[in-house]
Parts: structure tokens; sequence; C-alpha cells
């Protein structure tokens, strides 16, 4: 019976001591400027640049159309680290809403003849983006983050806004990679991140509407895809941060079959800058899991 209560003496014992070590733990991570950024919900207004091209020779050029302009929208995204039984276990998920007219460069349908044509498009762009990933830090002011990531990209043109032909070409995939993120403290409140990730999409198609039903849900193939970022935070006050960044995105859709009408979307390229700037409320301290 003596040996019982010393063991559970030496149990509890061992239970306080552990207690009292994750207590310094968590006292120590609450105090961590990557685990403040990595524990936070962000909602922020976002500024794309677009340049879509399918490069091919027509009428002596070299291209078939092109793209480019801007669109405005909004980004929200909650990441975790460390609230999952993982030491800096981290998961993000992001969402991005976009829309705005871009200057439409090509040729109408119908050729050849090929009748060159400079219209207004409308794009408008959804993605959503995850990742899990674990933190590994290297001393006090650096973190590494190695992760997996997997999202799907939806955008859709209607070509030739406010013309009689007007018509929509919606396209979309999924995509999955792995990559790396790198974060810098400088000095206490201002946190520095940089990421990149190299992938492949998967289930890429477009869809064509009326007037024109040539192109229905046709595969546009797997192909490289590639996405970096860079931004800065800063801790204003407590738990709020505000912060600005940039990040890059490039992908290729490949060439669908022809349909029977003699129709086929093209081989093109499609590169993305995003600017944003927005708040970030920090819960490095709080434990929702």
């Amino acid at each position: 019976m003596s040996g019982a209560r010393g063991g559970s003496g030496a149990r509890a014992l061992l239970c306080c001591g552990l207690l009292f070590a994750a207590s310094a733990a968590g006292a120590e991570n609450a105090g961590s400027p990557f685990l403040a950024v990595n524990n936070s919900f962000c909602l922020a207004f976002d500024r794309s640049s677009l340049r879509y091209i399918e490069p091919g020779d027509l009428n002596g050029g070299n291209y078939f159309d092109h793209e480019d302009g801007y669109t405005t929208g909004v980004r929200a995204s909650v990441s975790l680290m460390g609230h999952l039984d993982v030491d800096n276990v981290y998961f993000r998920l992001d969402y991005l809403g976009s829309e705005g007219k871009v200057a439409y460069t090509g040729y109408y349908l119908g050729g050849p003849p090929w009748t060159p044509a400079n219209l207004t498009s409308r794009a408008t762009t959804q993605e959503i983006n995850v990742r899990l990933g674990k933190g590994f830090p290297l001393g006090k002011r650096w973190m590494l983050t190695p992760f997996a990531a997997g999202g799907r990209r939806y955008w859709m043109r209607e070509l030739g806004v406010g013309t009689p032909g007007d018509y929509v070409e919606s396209y979309s995939f999924y995509y999955y990679s792995l990559g790396a993120m790198a974060q810098f403290s400088p000095f206490g409140g201002l946190t520095l991140t940089a990421d990149g990730a190299l992938g492949k999409t998967d289930a890429a198609w477009i869809n064509v509407s009326d007037p024109y039903p040539m192109l229905r849900h046709e595969g546009l193939g797997s192909r490289l895809i590639q996405r970096y970022s860079a931004e800065a935070d800063y801790r204003v006050h407590g738990r709020v941060h505000v912060f600005a960044g940039a990040d890059y995105e490039y992908f290729t859709f490949g060439q669908t079959a022809v349909s029977p009408t003699g129709y086929f979307e093209p081989f093109s390229k499609t590169r993305v800058f995003n600017y944003n700037a927005g708040v970030r409320i920090s819960f490095d301290d709080w434990h929702p899991f």
C-alpha cells in the first residue's frame, strides 16, 4: 500500500513537471513572432495584373490572342501552427476572389480571313488554396517550413463585353505542389516571409457558352504550375497586425482536341501578379483545437 502511494506521488510530481514545462513552452511560443503570424486570420485588398497569351502564327503575327489588364478583389485566409498536437505543424486555408475588365487583342471568329479585334473582356477569378507543413526554427530569428499544397482555380472570360457577339469561356483546374516558406524577424514586431512552390495542374478544362457551342468541357492537359510570394508583416498593437505582400503565379494550358465543328483551344500561357495589403488578427496564445 505504501508503495502504491509512493508511485502515485511520483506520477503526480511527474505530471506537475510536465504541465510546468508545457506552460513554459506555451509562454515562450506566445512571444514568437512566427507563431503570431502563422496563427491568424487575415483579410486583404487585392490588385491583380493578368497577362494571358495564346502563342501562334496567325496573319503573320506571333499570337492567336492575348489579354492584359488589372482586376481587383479580396483575399481571406486563416492559418494555424502548433495547434494540432504536433510541434509547429502548419496549416493554411486561403481564398481569393477578383474581377475586372481587361484589354483583349485578337481576331474575330469565323475566319479565314481573320479580322483583327481589339475588345474588352471581363475577367472573374476565384481561387482556394490549402497548405500543410511543419516549421523548423533556425535560431530565434529564422523559421523554415516545408509544405505540401493543393487547390482549385476558376477563371471566367467574358469576351467582347458590350458587343452583339459577347460570349463566355471558362477555365478550371486543380493543382498540387511542394514548396517551402522562409520567415525572418529582424526585430520585434516585424516578420518577413518568402515562399515558393512547384507543382502540376490536374483536371484542367475549358467550357465555351452559347452562341458558340463548339467546346464543351474539353480537357487542357496537366502542366507545370509555379507560385512565389513575399510579405512584410508588422504588429501594430496586441493581436493586430498590418501587412503587405506580392505573389506571382505562372501556368500553362495544353491544346484541346479538335471539335467536330473544327474549333479547338490552342496552347496558352498565363502570368498573374497579385499585390495585396490588409489586416491580420493573431491568436497565437489561443488554442481552438
